[in-house]
C-alpha cells in the first residue's frame, strides 16, 4: 500500500487554478475602472514567490523593495496610484455574492474530493487513530527518519509543494473575495493546513499506515511558507517546482503513483547572490535549479540533478489575468537542460 495522499490533487489543481483564475478575473473586471487599468504601463516585476494579492498591508516604498519589485519607471510618477492601492490594501469590504459563491465551490470540492480519495486509497481496513511510524510499522522515527519511507520522502516534497500552492491560490481568492491582505493570508495558510490535516485524520485510522507526523509537518511548513516569505527576503529567493515525464521502469495506474517520473527543483537567480556588476551578463528570466527524484517506486536510489530553470513572472503582459496565470504555471519546471550527478552521471540538453 503506498501512502500518496499527500499530492494526488497536483496535476488537478493546476488546472482548478486556472479555471478559477478565469473567473476570478471576470469579476475582477468589473470593479477596476478604465484609468485604473491605464496605469498598467507600470508593469511591476513582481518577485515570483508572491502574488499581487500577498503585498504587504503598507505599501510604501520601503515595504515594496523589500518585496523584490522593480518598476521600470519612476515610482513617485503616480503617488495618487499608490495612496488608492495603500488605502485599499488595509481595507476590508467583503462581498457576500463572492464570499457565498466561493464557500459553495470549496465544500463541493471537498466533498468532490473526499470520494475521490475514498474509492482510490480508503477502501481498506480500519482501526483506532494511531501514528505512523514508517513502514516498518514499528521501528521508525514516525516517519521523519531517513529509512522510515518507502519513497525516500518524495511523498514530503508532494504535501509542501501541494499546501503551499492550494495556501497561495485561496489566499488571492480571499483577497478577491474583498478580505484585506494580511487577513487573506492567514485566511490561505489556515484552511490549506485544516484540508491537508482531515487528509492525515483518515489515513490515521487505516491499519496500514496512520497518522503521519512528517506529513504534517510538511503540510504546516508548505501552507504557512507564504507567510514567512512575507517577513524573510532569503526565503523569497527560492521556490520548489515539480516535474513529471511517465518512468520506463514501472507503468502507474495513476501519475501521483509513479515517483520515478516525478523530480521536484528547488530553483533560484544566481543574481541574487552575485555582486550587482554581475547582473547584466546573467538573464533575468533564467534561473538555475537542483532536482530531487528516485529511480523507482519503492526503495529505489536517490537521484539528485542540476540544471536551468526558467522564471515565467520575468514575461512582461499587460493583463492581470495574465500575469496570474503565469505566476502559477511558474511551478512547474519546464524541459531545460541538466546534469544528473547521483546516482550516475548523466547530461540532458532537455530534462523533465
Amino acid at each position: 500500500m503506498n501512502k500518496v495522499h499527500g499530492h494526488k490533487i497536483t496535476t488537478f489543481s493546476m488546472c482548478l487554478i486556472i479555471s478559477l483564475l478565469a473567473v476570478l478575473d471576470n469579476g475582477a473586471a468589473a470593479d477596476v475602472s478604465t484609468s485604473q487599468r491605464e496605469t498598467d504601463f507600470f508593469q511591476p516585476q513582481i518577485n515570483p514567490h508572491r502574488p499581487l494579492s500577498l503585498l504587504p498591508d503598507s505599501l510604501d516604498l520601503m515595504h515594496i523593495q523589500r518585496a523584490g519589485i522593480r518598476f521600470r519607471r519612476p515610482i513617485v510618477a503616480a503617488p495618487d496610484l499608490l495612496s488608492a492601492k495603500k488605502a485599499e490594501s488595509v481595507t476590508s469590504c467583503v462581498q457576500k455574492g463572492r464570499l457565498l459563491f466561493v464557500t459553495g465551490t470549496l465544500l463541493s470540492a471537498n466533498y468532490y474530493a473526499y470520494h475521490r480519495f475514498k474509492d482510490m486509497w480508503w477502501n481498506y481496513p480500519r482501526t483506532r487513530l494511531h501514528l505512523y511510524r514508517g513502514w516498518r510499522q514499528t521501528e521508525g522515527w514516525y516517519d521523519f527518519g531517513p529509512h522510515d519511507s518507502l519513497w525516500h520522502h518524495m511523498d514530503k516534497l508532494g504535501h509542501f509543494y501541494n499546501t503551499r500552492l492550494l495556501s497561495l491560490l485561496l489566499s488571492d481568492t480571499a483577497a478577491w473575495i474583498g478580505f484585506a491582505n494580511s487577513t487573506s493570508q492567514w485566511i490561505g495558510a489556515v484552511m490549506s493546513w485544516l484540508f491537508y490535516l482531515q487528509i492525515e485524520i483518515y489515513d490515521g485510522q487505516f491499519e496500514q499506515w496512520g497518522f503521519s507526523l512528517g506529513d504534517l509537518a510538511a503540510n504546516t511548513a508548505g501552507a504557512f511558507m507564504p507567510l514567512l516569505q512575507q517577513h524573510s527576503r532569503f526565503l523569497q529567493k527560492f521556490t520548489l517546482k515539480w516535474s513529471y515525464f511517465p518512468s520506463e521502469i514501472q507503468q502507474q495506474k495513476y501519475v501521483v503513483e509513479d515517483y520515478a517520473g516525478m523530480t521536484f527543483w528547488l530553483t533560484t537567480n544566481p543574481q541574487e547572490f552575485l555582486p550587482r556588476f554581475f547582473d547584466p551578463f546573467w538573464p533575468d528570466f533564467l534561473n538555475v535549479a537542483l532536482g530531487y527524484s528516485v529511480t523507482k517506486k519503492t526503495l529505489g536510489d536517490i537521484e539528485l540533478f542540476f540544471g536551468l530553470d526558467y522564471d515565467l513572472t520575468k514575461i512582461a503582459t499587460h493583463s492581470l489575468f495574465w500575469n496570474r496565470v503565469l505566476f502559477y504555471l511558474n511551478f512547474l519546471h519546464l524541459p531545460a537542460p541538466a546534469i544528473r550527478f547521483r546516482p550516475t552521471q548523466q547530461f540532458f540538453l532537455l530534462y523533465y
